[in-house]
């Protein structure tokens, strides 16, 4: 309101306000989402669960890093469910959209998109009932999906008004290879996606957010290498230790606020390099089953020139990185 007020650089006023709220975007999008039931509090027993066909996905609306998002098979699963919820809490009951995951990365300026770009995700669902992000790659693979999820999405930015700033957008391919909208916020996305950015491209996306937030010129490249951040899965219990058996590259502990190294772009053309292993828990923590963002404890950093190379060393270091837990 007050960026508005003042004539200032800012989203616009309807995305800003749909971009803090799944229910807007649904109101707004209703043909580019998944079908959805909203139950709020004190609703989950008058509430008509049949027009969500299953397999369904339970979502608490307020919560993050996927957290109490489940996948739910029948009615019997879906209100087993929703009972371990607190009574207060608003729910979001949605139409489970199966297919391959993407985020879409934009920068708008005086409603014009000046830059935009896939990253593909993957995701513990394919095994499980939850919904965690194990794995981002910038840029994802140029093929029909992704022309699929950029067209989706520019429609998306123009329908929501966005004026300015960055928006990250959560994608997913339905049956008919449509895509589907997750959710999208006005805001950096999480994880270390910011960080792969710097390395397909060579520059950090963060001034030219700041140089939109100016009213300043701005412009940012597109991606001449590919990148990776990996999190590695680990056996529940006490951990002990993280080792690397790699040339140059020792384990960084991050936990309790200690910051991220900075991690450089290379050359275009330089081989594939492991950039980075990062340990988000102290040692003697207790690890759990991975059921949100928050259960991740150990991840990578890898960069190459081609998808190809980047599986290929992606393989190697997962060989090399052992998490010791007792």
């Amino acid at each position: 309101m007050v960026a508005d007020y003042f004539g200032l650089p800012f989203p616009g006023l309807r995305a800003a306000r749909a971009c803090r709220n799944k229910y807007l975007q649904r109101w707004y999008l209703p043909d580019l989402s998944p079908v959805s039931v909203l139950i709020p509090p004190g609703s989950r027993d008058s509430v008509e669960q049949a027009s969500v066909p299953f397999p369904a996905v339970v979502k608490p609306a307020t919560r993050h890093s996927s957290e109490g998002v489940q996948m739910v098979r029948d009615h019997t699963e879906l209100a087993a469910q929703l009972d371990g919820y607190p009574a207060q809490e608003t729910i979001l009951v949605e139409q489970m959209i199966t297919g391959q995951e993407y985020s879409v990365e934009s920068l708008t300026q005086d409603g014009k998109t000046l830059f935009s770009s896939v990253t593909r995700k993957e995701t513990t669902d394919v095994d499980s009932q939850y919904f965690v992000e194990m794995a981002h790659t910038v840029p994802a693979l140029r093929d029909d999906a992704w022309d699929a999820v950029q067209r989706t999405n520019i429609e998306m930015l123009d329908r929501l008004g966005v004026e300015n700033g960055i928006t990250h957008a959560e994608w997913r391919l339905d049956e008919r290879g449509e895509a589907r909208l997750m959710e999208v916020a006005a805001r950096t996305p999480g994880d270390g996606i910011m960080v792969l950015y710097r390395l397909a491209t060579g520059r950090s996306m963060e001034p030219e957010i700041l140089r939109i937030a100016l009213g300043e010129t701005a412009d940012y490249p597109a991606a001449r290498r590919c990148a990776r951040q990996v999190y590695v899965g680990h056996r529940p219990g006490t951990l002990v230790d993280v080792e690397a058996d790699w040339p140059g590259v020792e384990p960084r502990w991050v936990d309790d606020g200690n910051p991220w190294p900075d991690i450089p772009a290379l050359p275009a053309d330089h081989p594939p390099a492991l950039r980075a292993v990062l340990v988000y828990e102290a040692r003697g923590a207790q690890l759990g089953p991975i059921r949100s963002s928050d259960d991740r404890v150990v991840t990578f950093f890898i960069d190459a020139p081609t998808i190809a190379e980047l599986d290929e060393i992606e393989e190697r270091v997962r060989r090399a990185v052992t998490i010791h837990t007792g």
